[in-house]
């Protein structure tokens, strides 16, 4: 998801609306967030940006599910994690061959213009989802009735990503995460915003492409 330059980009990138994610936005969010051990889906899991980055810090085991519907990510993505579909995640009726039918954590930064389906699709198959989105997605009329009925805890970056590496991006970013299920039927949530990093760690990171390797590390 990204908002800078949307109409140059998203022509040039395609109806995938691929943006890598900063993995220091990852490191603050899972450092605060209290999110299970167990089985993660990636259900856009681009190249596995956000994987390596929950990899670099997470201190719990965590068996990875990677879905992405372009499959020239393929390669990248089975560097990363233990399964990996290519398919289109929306449309997932049941978890294809090889997915599992529950997942204890959903992740990942979906396309801005998919957002609200993913999340939906995502509230059926795990106990907690988290999504990277803009702050201001919240505020929306058509997306009123889900939040009102589904507010998630909200966990604010101080700091905007560059999601091109061509500058920072025009909004604040924030990360929505829904609980387990029993205690997501609430019109009211909690607003966090996670600590700072340094401006020397953001400019020093780089998005992985088809040439990482198993020894690259991310700041």
């Amino acid at each position: 998801m990204s908002s800078k330059g949307r109409k140059r980009d998203d022509a040039l990138k395609g109806v995938s609306e691929y943006y890598p994610t900063p993995g220091w936005c990852v490191h603050r969010f899972i450092e605060r967030a209290n999110l299970p051990k167990g089985t993660w889906l990636e259900p856009c899991g681009g190249n596995g940006d956000i994987i390596q980055a929950v990899n670099d810090v997470i201190k719990k085991p965590v068996y990875w599910h990677a879905n992405e519907i372009r499959s020239e990510t393929e390669p990248a993505l089975r560097k990363l994690a233990n399964q990996v579909t290519i398919s289109d995640f929306i449309a997932w009726e049941t978890p294809p061959p090889g997915a599992p039918t529950q997942f204890d954590v959903i992740i990942t930064n979906p396309p801005f213009s998919l957002a609200m389906p993913i999340i939906k699709k995502s509230l059926e198959l795990a106990d907690y989802v988290a999504m990277l989105l803009r702050l201001n997605y919240v505020g929306s009329t058509d997306r009123t009735p889900f939040f009102k009925e589904f507010m998630p805890d909200i966990y604010v970056i101080p700091e905007r990503p560059s999601f091109d590496g061509e500058g920072a991006d025009s909004i604040e970013y924030a990360w929505f995460l829904w609980s387990q299920p029993e205690q997501r039927k609430r019109s009211k949530g909690t607003i966090e915003l996670l600590d700072n990093t340094p401006l020397a760690v953001r400019k020093a990171y780089k998005p992985l492409d088809f040439r990482v390797t198993d020894q690259m590390q991310l700041l």
